[in-house]
């Protein structure tokens, strides 16, 4: 079907690379990342009552969205945040979403003793989390696959919140190196370091949201931006089809 395919779109340049090795041409590959909807993702002040709802007073928060599995190693951050003493600097965890991950992780705060700063909401309709991710001081991504284009980090971006994220290519080929923390996969050491730079810099975290968002903005890291990318790759062939039956005998068609 690939090889059959006029064009074939992927999000990642793991996945474009995985297209070569099966045999699609390179000039009928559309590379094009998730993207968001601004609509409902943008900066905009934290709901007081949400906050109330989930029993956070005016602290700084680290947060996740996201299905929660193994893989995606939020026991690192919940590792930082205890060797960090982040409860320290006012700081609480809040991961929202579901997942078999998720009574692991309940386990593991109580174990390391920082279960009264660290809340898991459980499975949040999705038009919810706009708000919730409004609440984010800073945002996170422990771990990605090496071939996804994690939909959080655009909603994150979106929503003008500073972001810690994995160190790997498919997320540094969509991000500017000012525009996040970079840290080493299942480096809880690294991981608390950056958190703490971030919460202890009010300008720094300002800094670094207002570039990632600018940065979405520029590249169109929007549904509406993919939808136009992908109409004009398929207005492409089929204005070369239209050239090739207007000119059955020209060679270059």
């Amino acid at each position: 079907m690939l090889r059959g395919a006029d064009v074939v779109c992927v999000v990642s340049g793991a996945l474009r690379d995985w297209a070569r090795s099966r045999g699609v041409d390179e000039e009928r590959i559309l590379l094009t990342p998730n993207g968001v909807d601004l609509a409902r993702f943008h900066p905009a002040a934290k709901r007081a009552d949400l906050l109330a709802s989930l029993g956070i007073p005016t602290k700084r928060i680290i947060g996740f969205t996201g299905f929660m599995r193994d893989w995606h190693r939020l026991d690192v951050a919940l590792e930082a945040f205890a060797a960090a003493r982040l409860d320290r600097l006012d700081a609480a965890l809040l991961i929202v979403g579901d997942g078999p991950a998720l009574p692991g992780l309940r386990r593991k705060a109580k174990d390391l003793g920082i279960e009264a700063h660290v809340r898991f909401t459980g499975q949040v309709l999705h038009e919810a989390i706009a708000d919730h991710v409004r609440l984010f001081d800073v945002a996170l991504v422990t771990a990605i696959n090496p071939y996804a284009s994690p939909l959080k980090l655009f909603e994150y971006l979106a929503s003008g919140v500073a972001s810690v994220v994995v160190d790997q290519p498919n997320l540094r080929e969509v991000l500017e190196a000012d525009c996040a923390r970079f840290v080493p996969e299942g480096d809880a050491k690294a991981l608390a370091a950056a958190l703490t730079g971030l919460l202890t810099d009010k300008s720094e975290r300002r800094r670094i949201a207002e570039a990632g968002r600018a940065l979405l903005l520029e590249r169109d890291y929007t549904w509406d931006g993919n939808a136009r990318r992908v109409v004009a790759a398929v207005a492409a062939v089929v204005a070369e089809r239209g050239r090739a039956r207007a000119n059955p005998n020209n060679p270059s068609l």
